[in-house]
């Protein structure tokens, strides 16, 4: 079984590795180390105990749900090149993205709405409303 450990030192970050295979085991010295915990409430305390400043997790990747009658009648159109823009109610923060789009039921989806909320989902959870 595999497992890791590290220490700081001399502003370098030493990762050992201890894998299964000769190629997954050594020292790695590096200038930081990024780690992604997921929803692992562990892995957070750990963090957390490390002394390390935590962002908080936001949703992502999800699609956006949409109340205008401008897409009434629309479910299931799909446009292979789209521009998605948001603005926030205040005009002050834009995002955009292009991609895929696909008109629902409820709303919008597809990938270029999905990477809009990947890459600006900081952003979105900060809007009070969205309007189309």
């Amino acid at each position: 079984m595999g497992g890791w450990g590290w220490q700081e030192g001399k502003a370098k970050f030493q990762v050992t590795c201890s894998g299964r295979g000769e190629r997954s085991k050594g020292v790695v010295e590096c200038d930081m180390v990024v780690v992604s915990p997921g929803s692992s409430r562990l892995a957070w305390q750990w963090m957390a105990a490390l002394g390390h400043d935590l962002e908080p997790p936001v949703p992502s990747l999800f699609t956006l749900t949409i109340s205008s009658p401008l897409i009434n009648g629309l479910a299931g159109l799909s446009v292979q090149d789209a521009e998605v823009t948001l603005m926030s109610s205040t005009q002050k923060k834009k995002l955009k993205e292009r991609g895929p789009l696909l008109v629902t039921h409820q709303g919008l989806s597809g990938p270029g709405v999905l990477r809009l909320s990947a890459f600006g989902a900081r952003e979105l959870q900060s809007f009070s409303k969205v309007s189309p």
